[in-house]
């Protein structure tokens, strides 16, 4: 949202997007989850969950410690487009609709189809299925530079850091730093992912090789543990 549009915003509406949000149960979901991209947002945001400003009025939202004209810009531009979408739901008292990043539909369907059948998956499905989707949001969230690292680590063999260092002229340092923040936005973006590979690991697991989906499980969840699942 521009700084004319932020301007513009008044309690009323500032308290209508925030009492929608509320009601549909998204206070302790993250910032980030639902940024247009990642680099839009300042990093202190990506985990901060809406709950934080639902209890805010917009002149308190203002004078928030470290929360200056662009931060805040950001966080009313995000609830701003969140509310208009839940705002043009029409849904019966049964239904309700969940929201998330466009990217993660398609792999999630494709992953739990994986687990319904017994077949073996091939390195094209797999790549075209899972790790190119990801690599994809990576590049939009983060840039080209931490597509590019994704793009040669995910090779197999998985070339050594030393290799990719002198591959993308980066210090070993900095690589390391682009992991973490692959990891961290994935973790935001999709936080069921980690269980979901995890399983797929296990299915995969019966019919062989695993050497690429591990090193997609190391590189963009890191937190789970692909040698015991």
């Amino acid at each position: 949202m521009d700084t004319e549009v932020r301007k513009t915003v008044n309690e009323n509406e500032w308290g209508q997007w925030r009492q929608t949000i509320a009601l549909h149960d998204l206070g302790s979901e993250p910032l980030g989850r639902f940024a247009a991209c990642l680099r839009d947002l300042p990093r202190g945001l990506w985990h901060v969950p809406f709950e934080t400003y639902l209890r805010l009025g917009l002149k308190e939202l203002r004078e928030l410690p470290g929360h200056g004209m662009k931060r805040v810009s950001v966080v009313i531009g995000i609830l701003r487009d969140l509310y208009e979408a839940l705002a043009r739901l029409a849904l019966p008292d049964h239904l309700v609709a969940e929201f998330g990043p466009r990217f993660v539909r398609p792999i999630q369907k494709w992953i739990l189809r994986t687990l319904k059948k017994d077949s073996v998956v091939l390195a094209d499905e797999l790549h075209g299925a899972l790790l190119s989707p990801l690599i994809e949001q990576l590049r939009f969230d983060a840039g080209e530079q931490h597509a590019a690292m994704a793009e040669m680590r995910l090779t197999t063999p998985a070339p050594p850091m030393q290799t990719l260092a002198y591959g993308l002229g980066l210090g070993r340092s900095r690589l390391y730093d682009l992991q973490a923040d692959a990891a961290l936005a994935m973790q935001v973006r999709w936080p069921a992912g980690q269980e979901l590979v995890s399983k797929l690991r296990i299915a995969i697991a019966q019919h062989g090789e695993l050497d690429t989906l591990d090193t997609a499980i190391s590189f963009f969840f890191p937190l789970s543990d692909n040698h015991t699942c």
